[in-house]
């Protein structure tokens, strides 16, 4: 697969689900919608804390955020998270693919938070799945890379089925 921008060929980037090209730094998400977010292309005057392109309007589920074209990554705030955990739904049987194994490395990584300019904490996830997130104690923010949001809620969805099994399970005991 070739670069629309440059041509030059495209390479899979590691344990994800999108394409980079060595050339020109250009991106390709084959499956550009998977968390669910719409961009809205207003722009919002905040850098993206991966790709420092300028981040613009977008929406999940309803739930404004702000979000980068380039990269798409998601920027929210920890209340626009709680949202997604309870209310996106999941496509049926999509919680039941295994989650991906954490990835150390990607604890290395360090960004600036976009409005405080501090480092984000870059950390695991909290609930299940093996996702790992950047956030920012200091203003609250929480920014997730392409597919984080998937992965996340998908994880979620399977641990709410895994203690819905149980309870059924322990009443029929």
């Amino acid at each position: 697969m070739n670069c629309q921008h440059c041509g030059a060929p495209l390479q899979l980037v590691p344990h994800r689900d999108f394409f980079v090209c060595g050339h020109c730094d250009s991106l390709y998400h084959p499956d550009p919608n998977r968390d669910g977010l719409k961009l809205l292309e207003e722009p919002s005057g905040v850098a993206c804390p991966v790709c420092r392109e300028e981040l613009v309007a977008g929406s999940v589920d309803r739930i404004r955020v702000q979000a980068c074209s380039h990269c798409l990554g998601i920027l929210t705030d920890n209340s626009g998270l709680l949202h997604f955990l309870r209310f996106v739904e999941v496509e049926p049987g999509a919680a039941e693919l295994p989650p991906r194994p954490l990835r150390p490395e990607e604890l290395a990584r360090r960004v600036a938070c976009p409005s405080c300019d501090r480092k984000m904490d870059t950390h695991p996830y909290s609930g299940p799945g093996n996702v790992v997130i950047d956030s920012c104690a200091n203003c609250g923010l929480v920014f997730l890379d392409h597919g984080e949001l998937d992965a996340i809620t998908r994880a979620n969805a399977r641990e709410n089925g895994l203690r819905q099994w149980r309870s059924t399970f322990i009443e029929e005991s």
